[in-house]
């Protein structure tokens, strides 16, 4: 008996599922794909024939729910190769899960040794308006139209001109001697950039730097304007002089900042002790333990957001304790305060202040 050995699914991964003619209980579940396009078509590649009779309800994209998508599935003149179209768009942002079950069977009437899935989610609908491109999306092989819609410059007839078009939609990794794009690093790129009080998503991946230069970033980089996008969508980001980065606008608001503030919890507690103040904008009340004496304090965090997208977040520790004593003096109210400067790429301990804090660090 034959085995069908792999399978791709949209030429970006390849994964084993051999035929076999009895049952198996088990499946496998290939990585996650984000940042897929609400348009995305997958072709399934097998490496025999398939009968084109066992296809129905046996490959199936689902939502989160559950739900099946309404798809159409086609074989291919080669028989190995499945074309998955939905008939509609996915909704973006969304997560949903392409199925494989062991019903799928070759033409000699073998079954797949396991099912197969792959959860992937769509891409947002910031993105779609920023005209960023699907995760999976190649500069090399689109099409003119693509091309032009993602801001790319379009591809030359001219051989030498061709090889210049194909660093320059790489942000100049490609290498012409092997026609590959070389592995490399971007550990100096940020994540997030600010840019006229405006916060943007950096993508990971390299393309050309071109449109009209706008303005600068704070921490160095350029910013020009996507042809045919408005700024308030999508930006690029020249952070060297080679590549340059599309960027995406986020809603980034007090929520977020506190999130970065309390993402580490090793470092707050550097500076404020065993306190467990809230991740939110608001009060609780607690107790610390001082010399086997428990005292009531009020631990409160605070959100100042005049500046925006710049966060000063401040923790505020008060406490009524009447025989709670510092150097002698009786302390019955105190208040302390801790100050922190929340960035989108991170936060700056500023200062504290107040009365000394009835607990130990």
């Amino acid at each position: 008996m034959s085995n069908l050995k792999t399978i791709t699914i949209a030429s970006l991964f390849m994964l084993m599922l051999p035929f076999c003619a009895y049952t198996c209980a088990y499946a496998k579940e290939l990585p996650q794909q984000n940042g897929v396009s609400i348009n995305k078509i997958w072709n399934i590649n097998f490496n025999e024939k398939i009968d084109d009779k066992t296809l129905y309800n046996n490959i199936t994209i689902t939502d989160a729910s559950g739900k099946m998508i309404d798809t159409i599935l086609s074989l291919n003149n080669d028989c190995k190769t499945v074309t998955v179209t939905p008939k509609g768009q996915y909704t973006p942002s969304e997560v949903y899960k392409i199925t494989i079950n062991k019903n799928v069977k070759s033409l000699e009437g073998s079954a797949a040794l396991e099912a197969v899935t792959k959860v992937f989610s769509t891409q947002s609908q910031e993105d779609i308006l920023a005209h960023l491109p699907p995760t999976d999306w190649n500069p090399f092989t689109a099409s003119d139209k693509e091309l032009t819609h993602y801001g790319y410059p379009s591809r030359p007839n001219d051989t030498k001109q061709l090889k210049e078009w194909k660093k320059s939609v790489t942000g100049g990794w490609y290498d012409p001697e092997s026609d590959t794009i070389p592995n490399h690093s971007h550990t100096c790129i940020p994540c997030k950039v600010v840019w006229n009080k405006q916060v943007y998503a950096v993508d990971g991946r390299c393309g050309p730097i071109n449109g009209q230069k706008i303005g600068q970033t704070s921490d160095g980089g350029y910013i020009y304007q996507i042809p045919g996008v408005s700024s308030s969508y999508g930006v690029i980001l020249e952070f060297s002089d080679k590549d340059g980065h599309r960027c995406t606008r986020i809603d980034y608001n007090a929520r977020d900042a506190l999130s970065i503030l309390f993402s580490d919890p090793s470092e707050i507690s550097g500076k404020v002790g065993n306190l467990q103040f809230p991740q939110s904008a608001t009060k609780i009340k607690t107790s610390v333990n001082v010399e086997n004496k428990s005292i009531p304090v009020e631990l409160e965090t605070k959100v100042d957001e005049s500046d925006k997208p710049t966060y000063i977040i401040t923790l505020i520790e008060t406490w009524n304790a009447k025989g709670y004593y510092y150097n002698g003096c009786t302390q019955t109210v105190g208040k302390h305060y801790w100050r922190f400067r929340v960035l989108p790429n991170g936060y700056d301990y500023l200062d504290q202040g107040g009365d000394v804090p009835p607990q130990t660090k």
